[in-house]
């Protein structure tokens, strides 16, 4: 072996390799080093209902509503679709003149829509020099995109008995938070 050959692959053994590929990057490297990821999610069954009735004889005594007096409502499950029709008077019978209903206050047959929300967060945090510091996070609220929807209008009587107005919540939302300290 030459010694000029053996100088150049001395040389290209002892030389650091250029700019490390994302796949090799160690927990060290300012940007794509180790990240911390968060994960908060609310997950809730749907409420038990209240169904008043339109007609309230009782409001000049103080009473700001009256249930009806008997009946069951049906419906339910995934409103998905049928917005418009969530709940069905079924058999409910309106109380009349001066009288309480003795219908208890909430319905178990149907209850309100679930609510589930996830949401995801991920976040460096990195010295740039001795005195400053960079914070990235990247957030995703409602990470899968589930729509939720309000409660069921309630109120026997009215035009829209049983129908939901609408969503709550967020649709998927994306954030990108930095902040430089020093």
């Amino acid at each position: 072996m030459q010694h000029g050959k053996f100088c150049r692959w001395r040389a290209r053994a002892n030389r650091k390799p250029a700019r490390a590929s994302l796949y090799r990057l160690g927990g060290r490297h300012k940007v794509f080093g180790v990240w911390t990821a968060s994960l908060s999610s609310i997950l809730r069954s749907g409420f038990p209902l209240v169904i008043t009735q339109n007609e309230n004889p009782l409001g000049a005594y103080g009473f700001s509503h009256q249930r009806p007096e008997s009946g069951a409502v049906e419906g339910g499950g995934d409103p998905a679709g049928r917005a418009d029709r969530y709940l069905m008077a079924g058999s409910i019978e309106p109380t009349h003149g001066l009288e309480l209903s003795a219908a208890p206050h909430t319905t178990d047959a149907v209850r309100s829509p679930t609510l589930i929300n996830w949401d995801v967060a991920f976040e460096k945090s990195t010295a740039l020099a001795e005195n400053v510091h960079l914070q990235l996070r990247f957030e995703f609220i409602n990470f899968f995109n589930v729509v939720n929807w309000r409660g069921p209008q309630t109120v026997f009587g009215s035009s829209n008995f049983g129908s939901i107005p609408g969503t709550r919540g967020f649709p998927r939302t994306f954030q990108m938070l930095s902040k430089i300290t020093f």
